[in-house]
Formats: structure tokens, C-alpha cells, sequence
């Protein structure tokens, strides 16, 4: 039955879902079969979709808590909570598809969560790192104390700075000649030839919520390394944001 019902669900999801599913390995692969699982299970007890949504906006709320408390063991279960809703935002979608009741109010829902996730998964960790006295000393240089929650705040708004840049894209170039025009693209695949596909691999597997950000968190708090996974994630957002804004910049201008 639950061989079944992965059939359907697969004829049921776009096939521009499933190729960027594919592209993250932790979410397309990882817990692809845990997703389908209880997705399945939902759909047999009649849980709804919008359901799942709202319980898990609480497990982002209840995760950001434990981040910014900071002391163990609420940090590491916050990165379980992490984990937890990587999980349930896949099953949700799961769940609209297999029922066929995709709706407005559970794309929103569904969204309220991940831009949530974004502005606040980084101070809250940096929140958490400042009242527990983690320092970090290299010479004469030295972060600790407010410094974590800055790069955490700095970390947030280059993600949604990104985000923000990829939506004027998709809003300015909306056909695929725009974007052809745009980018250049001279393959049969439609693909943006301005990211390398080394850097998109990494950005979508090693810095991508849907990539190993979840499962590294709960790595990283049990060697003690949070401040190194912060200072990474916030550095890296923070070249992807300015890459998006240039070369949002770059396009427009060479279509003006």
C-alpha cells in the first residue's frame, strides 16, 4: 500500500518539484522515504495537511526558544527540533498532493514557516551562544558576548536578501526567453550557466535548509562548534546575498 501510494504521490508532483527535490540531497534522498512514510501515515488517520503545517510552525517557535536558551541539553534538542521541521515541512506538501487539497491557506502556512526559519534560525542561535559566555580568540581578535548575535542578525539578512533577489527574478524575467535572454543560456536544459554547478551543488547540499544545515547543527553542538557552524552559514549567506543583488543587477542591464 505504501508502495502504492509513493506512485501516486510521484505522478501528483510537478515535475519541476521533483527536479528540485533531486538537487537537495538530505531532503530528495535522506528523508525521502521517512517523508513518504508519514505522509502515508497522516493520510491514513486523517490528518490534514494544513494540520501538520500549523503544528509545526510551533515546533519553529519552540525551536528558537531552545536555540537562544542556549545552555545543554535545550540547545541540542532545538537542533532536533531543527531536524524535526525539515521533516514535517516535507510532509505537508506530501500530504496536499496525495489528497489532492493543495490550497492558498496552506501555502502560506507553509511558507509563514520557512521565512520564519530564515530570519530567526541564526539570532536565535547567536542568542544562545551569548548567554552561555562562548568566546572565540585569534591573536589580538576576539568575538564573544553581542558579537554572536550580530552575525547571527547579519547571517538572517543576507538570507532573506537572497530570497528577495531570487523572487525579483523570477517576477522580472518571467518566461523562459526573458530568462535566456538574461542569462545567456545556450543549452537545452534551461539552466543558469552564472552559477558554476560546484557552487550550486554546495549551496544547495552544505548551506540549503532543505540541504545538511539540520543534521550538521546537532554535529556541531555535540563538538561544541556552534560558533564556527554560525560564523560559517552567516560568512556564506552573506557572499550569496551579494552574488544575487550583482547579478540581479547584471541581468536587468543587460536586457535594458
Amino acid at each position: 500500500m505504501l508502495k502504492e501510494f509513493r506512485r501516486r504521490l510521484k505522478e501528483r508532483t510537478p515535475i519541476e518539484k521533483q527536479t528540485y527535490i533531486s538537487r537537495h540531497w538530505w531532503v530528495g534522498v535522506g528523508i525521502a522515504w521517512l517523508g513518504d512514510f508519514l505522509a502515508w501515515l497522516a493520510v491514513k488517520l486523517g490528518i490534514a495537511a494544513n494540520t501538520v503545517s500549523l503544528a509545526n510552525l510551533g515546533v519553529t517557535v519552540l525551536c528558537f526558544i531552545l536555540l537562544a536558551v542556549g545552555e545543554s541539553p535545550w540547545f541540542a534538542i532545538g537542533g532536533v527540533l531543527l531536524n524535526l521541521w525539515i521533516i514535517f515541512d516535507v510532509v505537508d506538501g506530501k500530504i496536499a498532493r496525495a489528497t489532492q487539497s493543495i490550497s492558498p491557506s496552506g501555502h502560506f502556512l507553509d511558507s509563514v514557516g520557512a521565512w520564519l526559519m530564515y530570519a530567526l534560525l541564526l539570532p536565535s542561535i547567536g542568542v544562545g551562544l551569548a548567554r552561555t559566555g562562548v568566546s572565540l580568540h585569534v591573536g589580538s581578535f576576539g568575538l564573544g558576548g553581542s558579537d554572536w548575535v550580530l552575525i547571527g542578525l547579519v547571517g538572517a539578512v543576507a538570507q532573506l536578501l537572497w530570497w528577495a533577489s531570487v523572487f525579483v527574478y523570477d517576477a522580472t524575467f518571467s518566461s523562459q526567453q526573458d530568462r535566456a535572454e538574461a542569462d545567456s543560456l545556450n543549452d537545452e536544459t534551461g539552466r543558469t550557466s552564472f552559477v558554476p554547478p560546484p557552487v550550486q551543488w554546495v549551496r544547495d547540499n552544505l548551506f540549503s535548509l532543505c540541504g545538511f544545515v539540520p543534521p550538521l547543527v546537532l554535529v556541531f553542538i555535540l563538538l561544541g562548534w556552534v560558533h564556527v557552524y554560525l560564523m560559517v552559514l552567516s560568512l556564506w549567506y552573506a557572499a550569496q546575498a551579494i552574488l544575487g543583488v550583482s547579478s540581479l543587477i547584471w541581468r536587468a542591464w543587460r536586457c535594458a
